[in-house]
């Protein structure tokens, strides 16, 4: 077993730590074919969201948002919620019309996150209650008859989720994905007003647009990858300004890790490598940069001759379990100082349990 845990230890520390885009994850969702929505149009700002968030006549709430400021007549929240934070700054226009934006939401959903603790009635009535505390009597109002239209919507996507049919079995995934976005898509609007899906939904269907987009770009075999570069660059443009930023700065940073690889590759110096960051982040970055990269080096050298210390010492028939398990901590130790050890022994439980769960894995017969 512990030879095992040595190779799970070595495979461990191997692993790309680059930090990955992250992309919204669009669940399985279904209804009939012939009602979709378009996705092949172009993913335009199409921001529809009330005009008062922008205008100077409007204000946001200043509600307290915490357990102390507000008292509910139906007893304490359950405890997951607890010595937390209400989210949220409710927003209304001077004349006391809701301005309805993610932060309302966000309140729907902290509410909600309590299911299962107590009874659904008791998790709405209390939304209810917040709503009528902290809005003006047209705001909160306006506000409940949103909720209902907002937990119509969750009942009617939880229903499609349900169903795997849409995407099992299709060999065509990118195509799959298209027809739950635009289901999903189109559930919202049934169920919610244009100004409200777009306050709730509006950036991140953006975002699930170009990643379909993206996706497509990038499994085009036809492309060359200056044209799939140059594409991307083109639908980047139509993404809100600061998703935009966001994608150009991850661009960058994937370009230059490239140019490093290269770098590395062809036996280039640390030197070259330094320049290569110093151009696009500026030298103090490069140096940081650097340093950065020597402590890494030390860690995995260091790391590295854990293993295979461990690996020898498991090998000696002469010895007993026991004499094995601290003679590979005397290692441990000399090798690491305190606070390294704690992440050691968390590299060690990864993987034995990446071992326990191969082995308890039914094998074909």
């Amino acid at each position: 077993m512990l030879v095992l845990i040595c190779c799970g230890i070595a495979l461990l520390s191997n692993r790309d730590n680059a930090k990955q885009e992250i992309t919204h994850s669009v669940s399985n969702s279904k209804i009939e074919q012939n009602r979709s929505i378009d996705l092949s149009q172009n993913i335009q700002d199409k921001s529809t969201q009330n005009d008062h968030s922008e205008s100077d006549d409007s204000f946001k709430m200043p509600v307290q948002m915490n357990d102390q400021a507000f008292k509910s007549q139906y007893g304490n929240l359950p405890s997951s919620l607890r010595r937390t934070e209400i989210p949220g700054n409710l927003m209304v226009d001077m004349s006391g019309k809701l301005i309805v934006t993610e932060d309302l939401r966000d309140v729907f959903e902290y509410f909600l996150s309590g299911m299962g603790e107590e009874p659904y009635e008791t998790l709405i009535a209390r939304i209810e209650e917040y709503l009528k505390y902290a809005l003006p009597d047209s705001a909160s109002q306006e506000a409940i008859e949103i909720l209902h239209s907002y937990l119509t919507y969750k009942k009617k996507l939880e229903e499609l989720e349900s169903d795997k049919s849409i995407i099992e079995g299709r060999e065509d995934r990118i195509a799959a994905l298209k027809d739950i976005l635009s289901q999903r898509m189109l559930v919202r609007r049934q169920c919610l007003s244009p100004d409200v899906v777009d306050a709730f939904f509006g950036e991140s269907e953006k975002y699930d647009l170009f990643t379909l987009g993206r996706i497509e770009i990038e499994q085009n075999a036809v492309l060359s990858e200056q044209e799939k570069e140059s594409r991307l660059i083109e639908l980047e443009e139509q993404l809100p300004e600061h998703m935009k930023e966001r994608r150009q700065e991850y661009r960058t940073r994937q370009k230059l890790q490239k140019t490093i690889d290269e770098i590395r590759q062809k036996g280039g110096s640390e030197e070259e490598v330094f320049q290569a960051r110093a151009e696009i982040f500026g030298p103090e970055a490069a140096e940081r940069l650097a340093e950065l990269d020597k402590q890494t080096a030390n860690w995995e050298n260091r790391l590295h001759q854990f293993t295979e210390g461990m690996k020898s010492i498991t090998q000696q028939k002469e010895l007993s379990d026991d004499e094995k398990q601290e003679r590979i901590n005397e290692l441990k130790y000399d090798l690491f100082d305190d606070t390294e050890i704690s992440r050691v022994d968390a590299i060690i439980q990864s993987a034995m349990n990446a071992i326990q769960k191969s082995m308890n894995q039914p094998t074909n017969q």
